[in-house]
């Protein structure tokens, strides 16, 4: 009789708070993505591991502490693997996760990509007995025998993120099936339960060096109300950030965090309650930090280790391999070159041969020897229209530039207006035509939705094919990343 009357008690207690509990809430996603859904594993390219310990409540007895220990890398071509561990203790009640993850990119185009994520769970749950008193004549036999009790359960995650040009959105399930377990001994059970959870995080570039990062989080579980969760993040450089969110129990997050050279990466969060606890706590503290073990010669900026590598960074052989592959890049660039200029020496040639008298044409949104192109009477270098490395999009710090060239456009409808884009050499001859083309057209767009028409605008993507300056230096690929303006006619300041 006594032996099933405590733990049956205590047991159906517990059970009936974890029955609607989601898995348990943590930060560290905020600089490990795989944290909230594995599908990201592999994603950067990077192998890379994170540790992350978590004290709730600080101030009340018992409250939940949570220590995680996860890695995550690339296998082969477009697929990423994973594996966690994180236990969780709450007064005598522990839980126990390990979790894998097999990953699959589906890759369409540069920045923009479907990602699949499975991941195959085992969970442990444990009640110890030893620190619970039994007051009456009679001692219950399991609290005499310092007894424990535990249940174990199989259940598989899944999730999808589609990803484009910074822009994350995301669905998770990191429980699918759903199972009852008894503890042996008891009437008692346990129940895992399914849990869902929604995300879309996306980067907006206010300057080269800062950048804003909304995020939107939603959790749920088939017995729980929905709980979502509003933030934004600011990062200077890639390299120190700093943010606050809300979440929809009454509670405010806060987070900072920085790289540390280009292979650690540390983030502290404090959470503080505006209701119910926060009066009879100190709130929750959250420590993670990211070793970066090892770093991808391409990678996706997504996670916290797509950082650019410090210059000061004594990493011999990462910048060993770095010079070996732009010596590689230079050797093929150079025959490329060579072959082209003789191309061009040979089609001169031959026209001299046959008499023919060719004219001088510019190239209008990829067209050349457009007669009908105006004369270009005014020619600038934009010192305010900038691109992120390897992205067309336009940095917000542009828009005064380009609005007062829209005002003056939409007054005189016979002012025409040139675009010529510029990169540096790195990547391939077609990869930096398409990327000079894409940037005027990220201008020419901008242009036309505030009313200029099509027909004053003209576009030419030139790629590195006429450097201002050597390629050499950090310093001359940026002046030779550049925007040139051209006009028909002057247009005063």
């Amino acid at each position: 009789m006594y032996k099933k009357t405590i733990p049956t008690i205590l047991l159906i207690i517990i059970a009936n708070f974890v029955f609607a509990q989601q898995i348990p809430i943590q930060n560290q996603f905020l600089v490990n993505k795989f944290a909230i859904a594995p599908a990201y594993a592999g994603y950067s390219g990077h192998t890379e591991a994170f540790v992350n310990y978590r004290q709730n409540w600080i101030g009340i007895e018992g409250a939940p502490k949570l220590t995680t220990a996860s890695f995550n890398g690339k296998i082969a071509g477009n697929m990423g693997y994973g594996l966690s561990a994180m236990t969780e203790s709450s007064g005598n009640f522990s839980q126990i996760y390990i979790t894998g993850a097999y990953a699959y990119h589906l890759k369409f185009r540069d920045n923009v990509s479907l990602n699949f994520g499975l991941a195959p769970q085992l969970f442990r749950n444990q009640m110890d007995l030893s620190k619970i008193n039994s007051y009456g004549t009679q001692l219950d036999p399991m609290l005499q025998n310092n007894s424990g009790l535990a249940v174990t359960a199989f259940d598989v995650g899944v999730s999808s993120v589609f990803i484009m040009n910074g822009i994350n959105i995301g669905v998770s399930m990191p429980r699918t099936i759903g199972m009852s377990f008894d503890y042996k001994g008891t009437d008692a059970s346990y129940e895992l339960k399914r849990h869902y959870i929604a995300f879309a995080t996306w980067e907006e570039n206010i300057t080269e060096k800062i950048a804003l990062t909304p995020l939107v989080l939603v959790r749920t579980t088939e017995k729980s109300e929905l709980n979502f969760e509003v933030g934004l993040i600011a990062k200077m450089n890639d390299r120190i950030w700093g943010g606050a969110s809300y979440r929809a129990d009454n509670s405010i997050v806060t987070s900072v965090g920085g790289a540390v050279g280009d292979r650690l990466v540390l983030n502290y969060s404090y959470e503080f309650g505006i209701g119910g606890l926060a009066t009879a706590n100190s709130g929750t503290h959250e420590f993670t930090m990211g070793f970066l073990i090892n770093r991808a010669k391409k990678p996706n900026n997504t996670t916290a280790f797509a950082l650019p590598i410090d210059e000061s960074s004594t990493d011999l052989e990462y910048l060993e391999n770095q010079i070996s592959d732009l010596d590689k890049k230079l050797q093929v660039e150079t025959i490329t070159r060579i072959d082209e200029i003789d191309r061009l020496e040979s089609i001169i040639d031959s026209l001299k041969i046959n008499g023919v008298t060719t004219t001088n044409g510019t190239t209008t949104n990829g067209n050349t020897s457009n007669p009908n192109e105006p004369a270009w009477v005014v020619s600038q270098i934009s010192q305010t229209i900038s691109f992120g490395q390897g992205s067309s999009r336009l940095f917000s710090s542009c828009y005064g530039e380009l609005d007062k060239y829209i005002s003056k456009m939409i007054t005189d409808r016979d002012l025409n207006i040139k675009i010529e884009v510029h990169t540096d050499n790195i990547g391939s001859a077609k990869y930096k035509k398409t990327l000079s083309d894409d940037r005027a057209f990220a201008i020419s767009s901008y242009l036309e939705s505030k009313g200029v028409k099509r027909t004053q605008i003209y576009t030419s993507g030139l790629g590195d094919s006429k450097p201002m300056t050597s390629n050499t230096t950090p310093e001359g690929r940026r002046q030779n990343n550049r925007v040139v303006i051209s006009f028909n006619k002057q247009i005063g300041k």
